[in-house]
């Protein structure tokens, strides 16, 4: 595709795996993504990450959680998001298997969490109530203590996991946005399959990451906010201040995670993880041995042209890393 500067007039080259317009449905995103090869992959005991990155108010949360209030929301329906499509799909997988294999010889168990970070904070959306968590070094990556799971077995029970999630996630009406998310949201799925053939008895242990990350928020975003606040009728310079230092803290965390992108493209010795909760929760999904795919989401409108510029250029440095998949080198 070939981005356009408004000013200049000059046109800039970018190489992407596939270009979505603006007009195009929900399953028209799930196929150009690969959401279908993407649960055959998890299906063979592969992890996933698929993340949502942008500016505020793009599209990302649409793009990964759809309407969430549709109402029986199957993989066929309209404003389904990729979340919810890609855990129906692995489900219905599952079950197809099981029930294809005698004598049960394939069993699985699917265990679903969901955690925010805000303010460089983790909180465990399905407590009750919402509850702020320790994020701790495990051998394999880093463990976050006490999380709550429910294992999910239908259609149901996993989207009633999504939507508790999603209502309990912080958000605030901004400039951009009437409901812009405040906190960088993770659904992750603890995938266990069990596959017996006479005396051998061979288990999978796989998990699956689908972030939606809050909106970067400079430029004409940050000016339309402080316009927001101008015109209201009864401002209030708590909620102004706190507002602000959500921003804040959302443009810090997705620096550090520019930085971890970029070292990891390099092929530097030292990669930041830990500068921020955020990217210490995607250490396994960027370093590790995931399959990791990034979507970004961009504004169509001129006046966005330098956050669309930088967002294209975050989306370039992520492809160029290399994640060990399986003893093959897969490139994000």
């Amino acid at each position: 595709m070939s981005l356009l500067d408004p000013t200049s007039g000059k046109p800039t080259a970018v190489t992407l795996d596939c270009c979505i317009g603006r007009h195009e449905l929900q399953a028209d995103v799930w196929q150009r993504v690969g959401g279908a090869e993407l649960a055959d992959r998890i299906l063979g005991g592969y992890s996933v990450t698929v993340l949502a990155y942008g500016q505020a108010g793009a599209g990302k949360t649409y793009t990964m959680f759809g309407n969430h209030t549709a109402p029986n929301a199957q993989l066929g329906g309209d404003e389904v998001g990729l979340i919810p499509r890609l855990i129906t799909r692995v489900l219905r997988k599952f079950a197809d298997k099981a029930e294809a294999e005698p004598g049960k010889a394939f069993t699985f168990r699917v265990e679903m969490s969901s955690v925010e970070v805000y303010l460089d904070m983790v909180f465990d959306l399905l407590s009750d109530p919402v509850a702020a968590v320790r994020v701790l070094d495990g051998d394999k990556g880093p463990v976050v203590q006490g999380l709550t799971k429910f294992s999910v077995g239908s259609n149901k029970e996993a989207l009633d996991v999504v939507n508790s999630a999603f209502l309990r996630r912080r958000v605030r009406g901004t400039g951009m946005n009437q409901a812009s998310s405040r906190s960088h949201v993770m659904v992750t799925l603890h995938v266990w399959q069990t596959l017996e053939r006479g005396a051998t008895k061979l288990t999978r242990r796989s998990e699956v990451n689908l972030v939606d990350l809050a909106g970067s928020e400079r430029g004409r975003t940050r000016k339309a906010d402080a316009d927001f606040w101008k015109g209201a009728a009864h401002e209030d310079h708590a909620v102004a201040a706190k507002k602000e230092e959500e921003a804040t803290s959302i443009n810090s965390s997705l620096r550090v995670l520019q930085s971890v992108i970029k070292g990891l493209a390099a092929g530097r010795a030292h990669v930041p993880y830990r500068e921020c909760k955020l990217t210490r929760l995607l250490y396994k999904a960027l370093g590790g041995k995931a399959l990791t795919g990034l979507v970004t989401a961009l504004s169509p409108s001129p006046d966005d042209f330098s956050e669309t510029k930088n967002t294209l250029a975050y989306a370039r440095e992520a492809k160029k890393i290399l994640n060990m998949v399986g003893g093959l080198s897969i490139a994000i």
